[in-house]
């Protein structure tokens, strides 16, 4: 390449994303996210203008564990996970004193306050999906691989090893383009587990904050 000669042109981009299918990954990253407004992993936050696209008027976060999953060909897939639900405006037995968010999610606002109204059902599932992720992980000890046991921190994750589900992301209920990299981890099972004879489970779609 000559430099005095050089003409930009438009980048070439490496798909480096897992996509659709199980995957033997291990866990390179575990981080723990303070906000669910931030933009990416080095703590870059939203600008107001993404937020407002995204229809986000509410004033509350909520704190998010985001984890990367990489196979032995380097491939990686990324996924954050929530730990608060939230209630549906349209869910609400009175709407006095709520305001209905801009989302598509249409979240049920504290008119005064701006925050969302929290559900324990869905909040539930946030920690169940943790817990379903954890109790299929295994990790090294000694030349052994074992199940993380009952109990752990999450801090237990870094290097642990897992079989994935991934599957290509849907945003306001169409498929992101598979080029920005938009697929999700779920269906977790122990490497060493035989897979026939097991259901597939449904991805839980709750529906909160940025992935």
């Amino acid at each position: 390449m000559s430099l005095a000669n050089f003409k930009s042109a438009k980048p070439k981009r490496t798909n480096n994303t897992l996509e659709d299918g199980r995957h033997d990954v291990n866990i390179i990253r575990v981080v723990h996210l303070s906000s669910d407004r931030m933009k990416d992993f080095n703590g870059t936050m939203k600008t107001k203008e993404e937020l407002e696209k995204r229809g986000v008027d509410w004033t509350d976060t909520q704190e998010q564990l985001g984890v990367v999953y990489q196979n032995e060909n380097g491939k990686t897939v990324i996924h954050r996970y929530n730990t608060v639900g939230f209630v549906r405006y349209d869910e609400l037995p009175s709407t006095k004193g709520f305001i209905k968010s801009a989302s598509d999610e249409g979240y049920a606002l504290n008119a005064k306050t701006l925050k969302r109204v929290v559900s324990k059902e869905r909040t539930d599932q946030c920690e169940n999906i943790l817990n379903e992720l954890m109790f299929n992980c295994e990790t090294k000890e000694g030349d052994d691989w074992v199940r993380i046991p009952e109990g752990s921190p999450l801090s237990k994750l870094l290097n642990a090893r897992v079989n994935v589900k991934v599957t290509h992301k849907k945003y306001r209920g169409e498929d992101v383009p598979p080029e920005v990299g938009s697929y999700r981890p779920y269906g977790y099972k122990a490497k060493t587990e035989d897979e026939q004879g097991i259901e597939e489970p449904v991805p839980q779609d709750i529906g909160e904050g940025f992935e």
